[in-house]
């Protein structure tokens, strides 16, 4: 496979490929999670933390 026109040929060229991989490879993930009920729906399966204040101090 030939990514020359993608990234480039000179030096840095690598580097480049690598990142634009492992950006792809991130947005595939994140994406992925939409996916997953109960990763879309964590803000009404955990309550909020609620700090109990104790006056018997």
């Amino acid at each position: 496979m030939n990514f020359g026109g993608l990234v480039g040929t000179g030096k840095g060229s690598g580097m480049a490929l690598m990142f634009f991989f492992a950006c792809i490879i991130g947005l595939v993930i994140s994406l992925s999670g939409c996916l997953i009920k109960d990763v879309r729906n964590i803000e009404e399966d955990i309550p909020d933390y609620e700090l109990v204040v104790n006056s018997n101090i």
